[in-house]
């Protein structure tokens, strides 16, 4: 179960990964779109979130609760 949960940990640390690259991208050009920037920090945020619940789960598991 933990194998499972911790594969879903590192798409979400890709995830945002590939996200902060978005911003990066998206703030380096002369006249930066903020509907996109927008939209790439509601899903860095959302992926927080889930990386974050799948983290207490995980030690959850580890702890034996």
């Amino acid at each position: 179960m933990a194998t499972i949960i911790n594969k879903h940990i590192k798409e979400c640390v890709t995830s945002i990964f590939n996200l902060n690259l978005e911003l990066i991208a998206e703030n380096a050009v002369q006249s930066p779109n903020q509907d996109t920037i927008d939209n790439v920090n509601d899903e860095l945020q959302r992926q927080n979130a889930r990386k974050a619940a799948l983290l207490a789960e995980y030690e959850k598991l580890n702890l034996g609760e």
